[in-house]
């Protein structure tokens, strides 16, 4: 069985591999025992400016799942964005985050609108509350 299956694209060469090494660190760090988790990362420069987003994630199928990041993050922001898009796909592996309709998410059983404000949504105030602390532990990973 894989454990995690990364597949990055855009950006510069530098970039893919800090990905790279961010994301097997976070699925380390967050679900360390899961497996068969299939992660695309897609690297576009001006995310930010383009659609008003550093970073999101998309759930695709059971356990494969593809994260959209701002290329043009410094260092620090671009994996701390990653880390908190890995919160999400362990939200989404554990069933505890689902999309089933356009227009609902369900976060621990309980049914949200897509459309509620951003800082109201449970699933992103504990990505939130958890990425600086993420971030340090993959940090601690990547540079040992």
């Amino acid at each position: 069985m894989r454990d995690l299956e990364l597949y990055i694209f855009g950006s510069t060469k530098s970039k893919r591999a800090l990905a790279e090494k961010f994301a097997s660190a976070a699925k380390q760090v967050l679900f360390p025992r899961m497996e068969n988790v299939v992660v695309n990362i897609e690297l576009y420069k001006n995310l930010l400016e383009d659609e008003g987003v550093c970073g999101d994630v998309m759930h695709e199928d059971d356990r494969e799942f593809t994260i959209r990041l701002d290329s043009s993050m410094t260092k620090e922001d671009f994996a701390t964005t990653l880390c908190h898009e890995m919160i999400h796909v362990r939200q989404y592996c554990r069933k505890e985050l689902s999309q089933p309709t356009g227009r609902t998410m369900v976060w621990k059983k309980e049914v949200f609108p897509t459309d509620l404000d951003y800082h109201l949504r449970p699933w992103e105030t504990e990505a939130h509350s958890l990425e600086s602390e993420i971030y340090n532990r993959c940090d601690n990973i990547v540079t040992a």
